[in-house]
C-alpha cells in the first residue's frame, strides 16, 4: 500500500512538473509567433512605403521633365518686383518700357531661325526676277542692236544682271544663316545684373543689338532696290519685246523690299515707339484766369502719361 502511494505521488509530481513546463512554453511560443507575424507585417509596410515613394518620385520626375519641355517651347519673361516704384525709373525709359529690349531680344533670338526665310522673301524674289531677265537677254537683242560690238555689250549687260541676281540670293541666304540677333544676345547674356547701373547697361546693349540689324537691313534694302531696278532697265533697253516682259516684271519686283516691311526693322521701330510713349505729351488748349488783369488768357497745357 505504501509503495502504491509512493508511485502515485511520483506520478503526481511528474504531472505537475510537466504541466508547469507546458504552461511556461505556451506563452513563449505564442510570443515568438506574434513576433514573426509582426516582423512580416513591418516588412510588408516598409515595402508599401517604398512603392509609394517610388511612385511619387517618378511622378515628380515626370513633372520636372514637363516643366523643362514647357520652358524650351515658351518664352518666360521674369516678373518685376511688385513693390517697384515706377517713379524711380522715369529718368531711364529703357527700364520702364514694356517689353524691355532684353525681353524682346530674347524672344526674337529664339524665333529667328523660324522666320528667317519669311523675312527675306522680297529680296529673293527681286533677285530671282533680275536673274531671269538677264538670262533671257542673251541672244534676244532689240532691233537696234546689229553690230558685234553692240551684241557683246548686250551680253555683258545680261551677265551683269545675272551676277546681280545670284549675288542677291546668296546675300539673303547668308543673312538668314548669320543669326543677326545671336551674337548680340550672347553679349547681353554675359552681363550680370547686380544694381541699377548694370541693369541699365544690359538694356542699352540689348537696344544696340536690335538697332544694328535694323540699320543693316535698311541699307541693304536701298542697295537692292536701286541695283535691281537699274539692271532691269538696262535689260529693257537692249532686249526684244519678249524679254522686255520679263524685265518689266523685274522692275516691279525690285520694289518689293520697300513694299513689305522687314521684321528686323519692325522690331527696332516698335521698341523705339513704345519707349517714346512713356513721355508722350498730351497738348491741349484752354483758358487761364489772370487775377492781375482780371481776365482770361489762352494757354497750352501739356500732360505726360505714365
Amino acid at each position: 500500500m505504501q509503495k502504491l502511494l509512493k508511485l502515485t505521488g511520483l506520478k503526481m509530481k511528474k504531472f505537475v512538473v510537466y504541466s508547469i513546463v507546458i504552461s511556461m512554453m505556451s506563452p513563449l511560443s505564442y510570443a515568438q509567433e506574434n513576433k514573426g507575424n509582426k516582423e512580416a507585417k513591418d516588412v510588408k509596410e516598409v515595402k508599401e512605403v517604398k512603392e509609394v515613394k517610388e511612385v511619387k518620385e517618378a511622378k515628380e520626375l515626370k513633372d520636372v521633365k514637363d516643366v523643362k519641355e514647357a520652358k524650351k517651347e515658351s518664352v518666360v519673361i521674369p516678373a518685376k518686383e511688385k513693390q517697384e516704384d515706377i517713379l524711380k525709373g522715369l529718368d531711364y525709359p529703357e527700364l520702364q518700357v514694356v517689353p524691355r529690349a532684353s525681353d524682346r531680344l530674347l524672344m526674337e533670338t529664339q524665333n529667328e531661325r523660324e522666320y528667317g526665310w519669311i523675312a527675306f522673301w522680297p529680296y529673293q524674289v527681286s533677285s530671282l526676277t533680275t536673274l531671269m531677265a538677264g538670262n533671257r537677254l542673251r541672244g534676244n537683242y532689240s532691233e537696234s542692236v546689229v553690230s558685234d560690238v553692240q551684241k557683246k555689250d548686250s551680253d555683258n549687260i545680261g551677265l551683269a544682271a545675272m551676277a546681280l541676281g545670284v549675288g542677291g540670293l546668296g546675300l539673303s541666304v547668308f543673312l538668314i544663316r548669320m543669326d543677326l540677333y545671336g551674337d548680340g544676345f550672347k553679349r547681353v547674356k554675359s552681363v550680370k545684373v547686380t544694381d541699377k547701373r548694370s541693369e541699365l547697361l544690359r538694356e542699352r546693349l540689348s537696344e544696340e543689338s536690335l538697332e544694328k540689324p535694323a540699320h543693316l537691313i535698311n541699307m541693304l534694302t536701298t542697295v537692292s532696290v536701286t541695283s535691281n531696278l537699274l539692271a532691269n532697265l538696262a535689260v529693257i533697253s537692249q532686249a526684244n519685246a519678249d524679254v522686255r516682259n520679263y524685265a518689266a516684271i523685274g522692275v516691279v519686283a525690285s520694289f518689293l523690299p520697300w513694299m513689305f516691311s522687314n521684321r528686323y526693322v519692325d522690331n527696332w521701330q516698335k521698341q523705339e515707339e513704345y519707349k517714346r510713349k512713356i513721355y508722350t505729351p498730351l497738348v491741349s488748349y484752354d483758358w487761364q484766369f489772370v487775377p492781375q488783369n482780371k481776365s482770361f488768357q489762352p494757354q497750352l497745357t501739356m500732360n505726360w502719361q505714365f
